[in-house]
């Protein structure tokens, strides 16, 4: 840094902590300063996070559940809605208001990320309510935005529900973000539930369904390719291709920034550690299934049914077929894995020697 840009530095700093805009650190880490010229020739400082965000262990805060919030509403008859319009960082304003409103909530205060619902059960109870949440608003500096507040309602709209002194309904606006000409594609529907109108249940009625039913039901398409132009895709796995895809000529590029490098080293890393926690639970679940089985000779066992070893045709009797059939003694072992049973006559035909799977083990 220049000895114009370090006086700038100086300066600014100084500023900044007499404004009580920042304080002096002494942690270990830092982050890497530097100013940018602006059009009437002064220096704006500009501060890189890249690094330190990196290493910065993120602040996490449970969202509530639709369902619970709704749940505390049972009973409301009187209604108001504040929203403070602050969804920039969702987690430490979820935190700020969980601590701010802390000893009302589910009483008669909900919150979820920058909206706020107060209920009461009459006008009176109302009215205290909202005066404690003002005025908590008030002294910690938390402004509303007035044209998005509502007051002393019976009806309001909140989380994609409609919450009334009735009871709860989905709001339509919410449903009719699902898809693009919803009102056409419902218009089916929506004429069967006309006073004048027979109620008669054709194709374009079902059609009708199947589609909204699927606009409701399946994820919505943020973007599609465009015909024509570049498509960018991530491969979910590391193995090489075997086959020549294509042949382009690339010249020689100069690396401008080692960080991609070593970004990718890093998530290719990643995915080959994720794989293998993968493959080893795979492989546990597998492990839970498998015994190892070993028998003696004398031993008495039951021999499971198999269509390949043509067991099924001697001992079939009725509709059902039993899944084992025995007991029958162990004379001799083959090999690791394999017995030599002696059978009854009615499996005269069949081979004598079984693998240890077809065999369960006799408790006397």
């Amino acid at each position: 840094m220049d000895p114009t840009e370090l006086r700038e530095l100086n300066s600014q700093l100084q500023e900044h902590l007499e404004k009580c805009f920042i304080r002096p650190s002494v942690s270990p880490w830092g982050a890497t300063v530097l100013f940018v010229k602006k059009k009437d020739g002064t220096l704006r400082l500009c501060i890189d996070y890249r690094q330190l965000n990196r290493i910065t262990i993120k602040n996490k805060y449970p969202l509530p559940r639709n369902d619970d919030l709704f749940d505390q509403l049972k009973g409301a008859k009187v209604l108001s809605k504040i929203d403070l319009r602050l969804t920039n960082a969702t987690v430490v304003f979820m935190d700020l208001m969980n601590r701010v409103l802390k000893p009302y909530l589910d009483q008669f205060v909900v919150v979820f990320i920058d909206a706020i619902l107060i209920f009461s059960r009459s006008s009176e109870d109302h009215e205290k309510h909202l005066q404690i949440v003002l005025k908590i608003l008030k002294e910690k500096e938390l402004f509303a935005k007035l044209s998005e507040c509502k007051f002393w309602l019976d009806e309001v709209a909140f989380l994609g529900h409609v919450v009334s002194t009735e009871g709860m309904n989905m709001d339509p606006r919410y449903y009719r973000r699902s898809g693009k000409g919803f009102s056409i594609i419902a218009s089916p529907l929506t004429n069967l539930l006309h006073k004048e109108v027979k109620f008669i249940w054709d194709d374009k009625c079902q059609e009708s369904f199947e589609t909204l039913k699927s606009l409701l039901t399946q994820a919505p398409i943020l973007t599609l390719p465009i015909e024509g132009k570049e498509a960018l895709f991530e491969a979910l796995y590391d193995r090489k291709s075997r086959s020549l895809v294509g042949w382009f000529e690339v010249g020689e590029v100069a690396l401008l920034d080692p960080e991609l490098v070593y970004e990718a080293i890093e998530k290719v890393r990643l995915i080959k550690e994720r794989l293998k926690m993968a493959q080893s639970r795979q492989k546990s679940y597998d492990d839970v299934r498998k015994r190892d089985l070993e028998f003696e000779i004398n031993d008495w066992v039951y021999l499971k049914i198999s269509l390949m070893k043509g067991v099924m045709r001697f001992v079939k009797k009725g509709k059902l077929s039993p899944r084992y059939v025995g007991p029958y003694e162990i004379l001799k072992r083959i090999g690791k894995s394999a017995y030599e049973l002696v059978l009854t006559s009615e499996l005269a035909l069949v081979h004598p020697v079984f693998h240890v799977f077809y065999a369960q083990k006799v408790h006397l």
